[in-house]
């Protein structure tokens, strides 16, 4: 073989290695590329989905206090009673406030035995009744979906009861507010913020909640039953607002990138005290 064909052969042999080396490299910065686009897509998804949730969260809070003002007793607001969270939305009684069994419409007031179905945890009687920890029991927070029916005078439409993620939004509420008549402050639930620990606020007189993107104690649009249970609260903050207590937390932003840390918090909030 002569020499300057040999030269050649070589020559074009590292050039090859040379340009598999550069497309390697393009692959590589290609894939970091379209990584950082994807993280960088998601993490505007996340914020966008969060600011639409807090928006929506407003809407209710302002409806809910329309309702309240239209609704005052003696100079005293009456809010209305959350709706069963157990209901399909092909049920006539999707999003209407429950009913003790007098009939009066939005009124959740009376005793444990009207509100039929089970304490606390479960959702699959009318409302869970929450009971402060620690503390004495206590029969007056309850915990629904929110009264989309109650509310359709003032702006809301079917699809204000499920917030970005698809999940069903929650209505915590004293019942004591609820009736026509005197009613206790002291028994409506606690609102504290999980990072500014010197944040104090004053005791709600309800509560609208999403569980936002990982929908943990969350009911989705579609079924009766909670998607993904909620255990004690007491060890991860992402359990705090579906458990069977009457503390609630509040966070600003998400604190951690994986659901399976203690710090983990996507839920949002919106909450309102006369």
């Amino acid at each position: 073989m002569p020499m300057n064909h040999k030269h050649r052969t070589a020559h074009r042999a590292h050039n090859d290695g040379i340009a598999l080396v550069v497309i390697a490299g393009l692959f590589v910065a290609f894939s970091v590329i379209a990584a950082v686009a994807v993280e960088r897509n998601t993490t505007t998804q996340l914020i966008t989905r969060r600011d639409t949730a807090n928006e929506q969260l407003t809407r209710i809070s302002n409806a809910i206090i329309e309702y309240s003002v239209f609704n005052k007793v003696a100079g005293k607001l009456v809010y209305p009673c959350p709706a069963r969270p157990d209901l399909p939305i092909s049920d006539a009684n999707f999003g209407a406030s429950v009913q003790t069994p007098n009939g009066t419409y939005a009124d959740c007031s009376s005793t444990v035995g009207d509100i039929v179905g089970p304490p606390a945890t479960t959702v699959s009687g009318y409302l869970s009744i929450l009971d402060p920890s620690p503390g004495p029991a206590n029969t007056d927070i309850v915990r629904g979906m929110v009264p989309i029916q109650a509310l359709a005078q003032y702006g809301l439409g079917v699809n204000d009861a499920f917030d970005p993620w698809n999940n069903r939004i929650m209505y915590v509420v004293n019942r004591q507010q609820t009736k026509n008549g005197a009613y206790s402050l002291t028994n409506n639930p606690t609102v504290s913020d999980s990072i500014i620990t010197t944040q104090a606020y004053a005791a709600p007189d309800f509560i609208v909640i999403s569980y936002g993107r990982d929908g943990v104690g969350a009911i989705r649009r579609e079924s009766t039953t909670v998607a993904i249970g909620c255990t004690d609260g007491t060890t991860k903050r992402r359990l705090e607002n579906c458990d069977a207590d009457t503390a609630f937390t509040i966070t600003p932003a998400y604190t951690s990138a994986s659901a399976g840390d203690t710090t983990y918090f996507d839920d949002v909030l919106s909450f309102y005290r006369q």
